[in-house]
């Protein structure tokens, strides 16, 4: 079963790791990975509590979204997030994928739910 709830604590920046999966077997559980290495781009797309979207991306200049050696083809991302990506005043957090074929033309992992990030208070 993949996972749907994601826990970490706010204002960290280590990194995030997602594998995207698609439902191989039509038995409505993800479980195969999806080959990225052929995309245009990933993006996070994220809605915090008060339904504020925020897009992460694996294009431009300095992508948060990341695919460290041979990552892609094994449907694997990397999210570097800020101290400010994270705050436990504005979670949980839903997202979802949007792998982009072309510039044009896209979807969404997962296409049908969305998974939650939790950021907890860190302790100060």
């Amino acid at each position: 079963m993949p996972k749907t709830e994601v826990n970490v604590t706010e204002q960290m920046t280590d990194f995030v790791d997602f594998a995207l999966l698609s439902d191989a077997d039509g038995d409505g559980v993800p479980e195969a990975a999806i080959n990225l290495s052929a995309a245009d781009h990933v993006e996070l797309v994220r809605r915090d509590k008060g339904g504020t979207v925020t897009t992460f991306s694996s294009a431009g200049a300095s992508p948060q979204l990341t695919f460290p050696s041979g990552w892609a083809a094994a449907g694997s991302v990397r999210w570097a997030p800020g101290t400010v990506d994270l705050q436990a005043a504005k979670a949980p957090y839903q997202c979802q994928f949007k792998v982009f074929v072309t510039g044009t033309r896209w979807y969404y992992v997962p296409e049908d739910a969305r998974f939650t990030v939790h950021a907890q208070e860190r302790i100060a």
